[in-house]
């Protein structure tokens, strides 16, 4: 889900963003935010699809990253504008791989996704019941109206949903804890309505608390209510308040002062129990090394709840044996199944955490690593063996000392995933002049192989990546000026300076599902003047 730094910058976190977050949850949809600078420098292209929403503003690089996003066989399902208020640039228009929607709502954004877009189906038995709250108005904005100033201070809001347990209003005390209390009271349709609930609150609360009013007998969905608060005789000013939003943040409710409307909305918090199918309640996240699954199951809802799951589409396809067994984590008769396929039940407000995990024994763990450990051998020997495939030479060779085939299996199933990469870069970067990076990139027999793509991102210099031009087989460079790198404020100068001091660069490369990246650090030479220690003027 892609979301533009311009308009973040200009209008924060939209609502229609907030929106598909909340809406991807329930339909169990796994995502990740992309930014800018991820666009621009290829980091989006493992995502099969990116979705934006109402990003009306773009920068010009970020839509030059998604024509190469595109070009490379990615899909861009764009929710009202991109770059513009309803229509999208001219370079992605009639690109394949681009579906436009008019329409920002969240379902029709998940619809276009399609099936593929929820990795595992969970079917509930029942409903539940799933806590829900409400707020008329925000902090921002707004002003302690006083209880001593009127004879009541109110205001209207709508009932949402079945279910409601209470609302409730804050109170600034003016940072007193008072010495008195006040009435709260909750009536149909405004200041004469019937009268629904009230309680007289004690002395004591503190500054900006909430105080709550429970509903023994929920008004129906629809219902208009009005919230007051009545001080009692004498209150001194500013001892107890209600706060009160300016303008109309609330467009479904009305401020109260002696019964009579006034301006702004003030701040009130409903709390509801709202009947919810069980599948709703369920938050769902997966975990994976590539091989076995973690299935992190969270019960929102109150009540508990039966899930029926089938877990074959987790199970990797390409692996002998395909042979698969799941086990609930945290409570041993949570899963009841038959193979893949069962039933999982979670108490209210818990979790359960299924592991799906190979079933291959160790005859199969040792031809994988075998296989594995081969290929690293001699990758190590011509220096292009990277951290990353040492380490999981290691763990695999730890795992199987320990007889966990299974996990052996999947760091050798991560190796295999491993191109060779060997970097020759100079250690210092002199204060004239340039340098040069070289990066060779290897199969799994030692062999130069093209890549795809080849980069080095830069740290810490800010969202700075370049690519690698290729040379010849699987040779590629980067020839870099020190004009390329960001300047950086000296605070002690009070001015912008050439970049000086250490520079960490990652090299990575991509071939198809194949991977490599290491790290090299280069000390750039420049001058980075400590601040002075304060000059104190000596007394006559």
């Amino acid at each position: 889900m892609f979301l533009s730094h311009p308009v973040w910058a200009l209008e924060g976190f939209l609502p229609a963003w907030q929106a598909l977050h909340v809406a991807a949850i329930k339909r169990h949809v796994p995502k990740s935010y992309l930014y800018d600078h991820q666009i621009i420098n290829g980091q989006a292209d493992d995502y099969p699809v990116i979705v934006s929403v109402a990003n009306d503003l773009v920068d010009d690089e970020v839509v030059e990253g998604l024509v190469r996003y595109l070009d490379q066989g990615g899909r861009l399902v764009v929710a009202g504008g991109l770059g513009s208020a309803n229509g999208l640039p001219g370079t992605l228009r009639d690109l394949p791989g681009v579906t436009h929607l008019p329409d920002t709502s969240p379902a029709t954004i998940l619809d276009a996704l399609g099936d593929g877009a929820t990795p595992l189906s969970i079917r509930s038995m029942g409903t539940t019941r799933r806590p829900v709250g409400f707020e008329t108005a925000s902090h921002r904005n707004h002003r302690p109206d006083d209880l001593a100033d009127a004879t009541s201070l109110g205001q209207t809001v709508r009932v949402d949903h079945e279910g409601l347990l209470s609302a409730a209003i804050t109170t600034p005390t003016f940072s007193k804890t008072p010495a008195q209390g006040f009435r709260l009271e909750a009536r149909l349709d405004g200041p004469s309505g019937k009268l629904i609930v009230g309680r007289d609150v004690p002395p004591g609360f503190g500054d900006n608390t909430w105080v709550t009013l429970d509903f023994p007998h929920p008004p129906a969905q629809g219902s208009v209510l009005y919230i007051s608060a009545t001080p009692p005789a004498n209150l001194p000013k500013q001892t107890i308040g209600w706060w009160t939003a300016n303008g109309d943040p609330y467009p479904f409710g009305q401020a109260y002062a002696n019964d009579r409307p006034v301006e702004g909305d003030r701040r009130v918090k409903l709390s509801y129990e709202v009947p919810t199918p069980a599948a709703e309640a369920i938050e769902m996240f997966l975990l994976s090394d590539g091989l076995n699954h973690g299935v992190v199951l969270v019960n929102i809802g109150l009540d508990p709840v039966e899930l029926e799951l089938d877990l074959n589409a987790l199970a990797l396809k390409a692996i002998t044996p395909r042979d698969f067994r799941v086990r609930a984590c945290l409570r041993e008769d949570a899963w009841q199944g038959d193979g893949l396929t069962g039933h999982v039940r979670i108490p209210g407000q818990d979790a359960e955490v299924l592991y799906l995990e190979w079933r291959g024994g160790e005859a199969e763990a040792r031809d994988m690593l075998f296989r594995a450990e081969r290929s690293i051998t001699t990758l190590y020997k011509k220096g292009a063996a990277t951290p990353y495939a040492c380490y999981a030479l290691l763990r695999a060779l730890d795992h199987l000392d320990a007889k966990q085939w299974s996990k052996a299996a999947a760091y050798s199933l991560q190796m295999a995933r491993q191109l060779g990469l060997a970097v020759s870069c100079p250690k210092e970067w002199p204060k004239q002049g340039s340098v040069q990076i070289v990066a060779r990139f290897f199969d799994h027999e030692g062999a130069p192989m093209d890549v795809d793509s080849a980069r080095a991102e830069f740290t810490p210099t800010q969202a700075l990546a370049m690519p690698l031009q290729r040379e010849s087989e699987g040779v590629y460079t980067l020839d870099m000026g020190r004009s390329a790198l960001p300047r950086l404020y000296n605070y002690a100068t009070r001015q912008y300076e050439p970049f000086g001091g250490p520079l960490r660069i990652r090299l990575s490369g991509r071939k198809g599902d194949l991977r490599a990246s290491t790290l090299v650090d280069v000390m750039v030479a420049g001058v980075r003047d400590p601040a002075s220690p304060p000059r104190v003027k000596a007394e006559p």
